[in-house]
Parts: structure tokens; C-alpha cells; sequence
């Protein structure tokens, strides 16, 4: 008899006529084989079936008695509870040089074989939840990768080998505790998305600076650096003119480089939670941001340039310490969100009035001791939060905001409210 994999599954499928019981008995016994068209069967992982050795049986059922067989599938997947907690180092064995996507995700693996750098033909490796804090020289070997994820494990560092898969699109890091990157990660110039963060996506690591090399990466379209630990970032970062979207919250930037005006094709912008105590004029050259996140950072003022961003839909401020807002900030007749909550603002300016699309403002704690006639023009804004300011009046203009469904005006000082705002029929009683 002899046994195929058949090339199109995701799962090991079993080809032939004569499969034995006993054959079936070398399997886990939450495992099952079911019969799928013209006596096909296939290997399916049972939840939670904790099995650390799975696939030494997937060997056995390939040296059952004297049993000739071909291994060629295309992809192979283990993942979702199926707790594999090593890879044999006899990998190769199993005859799975051909294949070209591998799942391993949501397994228990702390390390890799040096052997996982034979299988040359693949194209996808994920190794997403896993418990791995280094990977072997020999991943350089995986030329062909486009999709490397890395996601969610204890890596602490890169081999510089990873510099060798040039083919990569798609690399995501984050949720490891990488404290730097390899000088060689430039090479990889044709990855279109880098995810770090807490760490390409790189976030939610502990990176404290990036190599200059970084800027090499010319066709990353989205990078997520979010929750490093970054405190500044290279001029090189300026090549990287291609970003639609950039993701650095949660670091300790305390500047931008003048570079970053650069990235004109930048749609979103997340600077939140982080130290920073001015923007470069160059901000202003990002005329393509529809969002700019500027949350919980230092500023006390804002250069004149913000109001080129005349494509701004959303611009959140909230925690700095601003003290007042430039005239040009009339400019972003688009925005309908601005939140500017927990400054230093004492007045607005008369051009505020321009932002004629806003439906939510938040003003609240601030010094605020008066409004300007021109907030009545903000006609379309549903939410209004003026709370924990110095307002001793209300302009009779604020009678104009028919459509305000929320209006908080607390912890003021003020004595009496205009007629006008009778007209406000919307707010709850």
C-alpha cells in the first residue's frame, strides 16, 4: 500500500484503500482519522488534545510495517491547543522540504530545532504564541518567506540572519521583549508592513532606539512601534516615505526629527504618551493626516504649520500643556473630533469658529474664562464638555447649538446663563 499526502489540504490528509486498524491505532487517541471523499483520511487535532510529541506520530504513521510513502503537501498546521512543546530535530525526516506554509501558532515551543532552516521552500512561517526567546542562525536560511510572525513570544533578540530573508513583506514582532534590533533588519527593503509593538508590528517590546538602517525599509507602508520605550528616532527615519500609517504611543520621544516631514503620505499619526515638548515646523508638511494623536505629552504650544493638516477629520490633544492654540488651527475646517481636555488654555481664538464640522469638542479642565462669540457657529456639534474651566458668562451665541445632545458646564464660575440657551431643545431636561 502506499501512502500520499494529498497537496491541496490544510491538514495532513491520508490517501488510500487498505488503511489498517492498526494503522489508526498509532494515534493519539483524541485524534481522529475521517474518511473524506473517495476514502481520503484525514488527521484532525482534537481540542484540547495535549500531545507533546504529535508529530512522532505523524512519523509512525508513515513506518507502520513496511509501508512505502510520499510526503508532499503544501501547507501543515498544528496550532490551537494542540500544546506541541518541541520540534524533533530529525524534522527533515519527515520528508516536508516541499512545503510552503507552516502553522505552528498557539503551541507551547520554547526554541527551534536548527533543522526548521532545511525547510527552504517555505513562504509562511507563523510562530505566533508561542514561548520562544531565540530563534536559531539557521532561519536566515528561509529565503522564500514573504510572512514571518513572531507575535507574542519571549524573544529577547534577532540573529543577524534574519537580514538574509529579503523577501519579506510581512514581519510581526510584537508582544516579545526585544530590547534592539540588528543593524541587518535593513536589508529586508521589501517588507510593506513592520509590527513592533510592545516590542514592523514591534510593539509592546522594550526597543530603546532603532538602527539608521531602519530607514532602508523605502516600501513599509504601516509601522507599529507602539510600547517600546523608543527616546528618539533616526533621520533615516525620513526614507521611510512610503508610511500611510505610524504608530509610536506609549514611548519616551521627547522630539521628532525634522525628517518626519517627509512622510507625506501619512493618513494617521500616533504620537500619544509620550514627552514631548514641541513639533517640529515640518509637522506641517503631512497634508495627506486625517488623524493625528497627540495625547498625554508635554506641548505648551503648537507651531503655525498644524494648520496645513487641512485634512484632518480627528486631532486629540488632551493632557499637555497647552496655552493657547494658534490662529491657523481655523484652518481644519474638516476635523469633526478635537479633544483638548486637561490643558492650560485660558481663551480660544476668533478662528475657532471655522471649524464648522465639528460633533464633539472637549474643552473641559482647562483655564477657560471666556468663549468666543464665533463658538456659535460650531452649529453641528452634538457634544459640548466645557467642565472644570473659569467661565464667568456664555455668549448669547451659544443658543445656535441646536444639536447639542450633551452639554457639561460644571465646576465653573458663573453667575447666570443667556436666554439663548433656551434654544438648546436637544439636551435632556
Amino acid at each position: 500500500m502506499k501512502l500520499q499526502i494529498m497537496t491541496t489540504c490544510n491538514y495532513y490528509f491520508v490517501k488510500g484503500q487498505q488503511c489498517t486498524t492498526k494503522t489508526k491505532n498509532t494515534y493519539c487517541s483524541k485524534h481522529q482519522l475521517k474518511h473524506e471523499n473517495n476514502n481520503c483520511l484525514r488527521i484532525e487535532r482534537q481540542t484540547n488534545c495535549i500531545v507533546s510529541t504529535i508529530i512522532n506520530d505523524i512519523k509512525k504513521i508513515f513506518t507502520v510495517d513496511t509501508v512505502q510513502y510520499e510526503i508532499t503537501p503544501l501547507e501543515v498546521v498544528f496550532n490551537d491547543n494542540t500544546f506541541l512543546t518541541y520540534l524533533p530535530d530529525t524534522i527533515e525526516k519527515l520528508k516536508l522540504v516541499n512545503i510552503t506554509k507552516l502553522n505552528l501558532s498557539y503551541n507551547r515551543l520554547t526554541h527551534l530545532p536548527n533543522t526548521i532552516g532545511n525547510l527552504v521552500n517555505l513562504t509562511l512561517l507563523n510562530l505566533r504564541n508561542n514561548k520562544l526567546t531565540h530563534l536559531p542562525d539557521t532561519i536566515g536560511n528561509l529565503v522564500k518567506l514573504t510572512t514571518l510572525d513572531l507575535g507574542y513570544n519571549r524573544l529577547t533578540d534577532l540573529p543577524n540572519t534574519i537580514g538574509n530573508l529579503v523577501k519579506l513583506t510581512t514581519l510581526d514582532l510584537n508582544n516579545n521583549d526585544l530590547t534592539s534590533l540588528p543593524r541587518t533588519i535593513g536589508n529586508l527593503v521589501k517588507l510593506t508592513k513592520l509590527v513592533l509593538n510592545n516590542n514592523l508590528d514591534i510593539g509592546n517590546n522594550r526597543l530603546t532606539s532603532l538602527p539608521r538602517t531602519i530607514g532602508n525599509l523605502v516600501k513599509l507602508t504601516t509601522l507599529d512601534l507602539n510600547n517600546n520605550r523608543l527616546t528618539d528616532l533616526p533621520r533615516t527615519f525620513g526614507n521611510l516615505v512610503k508610511l500611510t500609517k505610524l504608530v509610536l504611543n506609549n514611548n519616551h520621544l521627547t522630539s521628532l526629527p525634522h525628517t518626519i516631514g517627509k512622510l507625506v503620505k501619512l493618513t494617521s499619526l500616533e504620537l500619544g504618551s509620550n514627552m514631548l515638548t514641541h513639533l517640529p515646523n515640518t509637522i506641517g508638511n503631512l497634508v495627506n493626516l486625517t488623524s493625528l494623536e497627540l495625547h498625554f505629552n508635554r506641548l505648551t504650544d503648537l507651531p503655525n504649520t498644524i494648520g496645513n493638516l487641512v485634512k484632518l477629520i480627528f486631532l486629540g490633544l488632551r493632557n499637555n500643556g497647552l496655552t493657547h492654540l494658534p490662529n491657523t488651527i481655523g484652518n481644519l475646517v474638516k476635523l469633526t473630533k478635537l479633544f483638548l481636555n486637561n490643558n492650560h488654555l485660558t481663551s480660544l481664538p476668533h478662528t475657532f469658529g471655522n471649524l464648522v464640522k465639528l460633533t464633539k469638542l472637549e474643552l473641559g479642565e482647562n483655564k477657560l474664562t471666556h468663549l468666543p462669540d464665533t463658538i456659535g457657529n460650531l452649529v453641528k456639534v452634538t457634544k459640548l464638555y466645557l467642565d472644570n474651566n473659569k467661565l464667568t458668562n456664555l455668549p448669547d451665541t451659544i443658543g445656535n447649538l441646536v444639536n447639542l445632545t450633551e452639554l457639561d458646564l460644571n465646576h465653573n464660575k458663573l453667575t447666570h446663563l443667556p436666554e439663548t440657551i433656551g434654544n438648546l431643545v436637544n439636551l435632556p431636561q
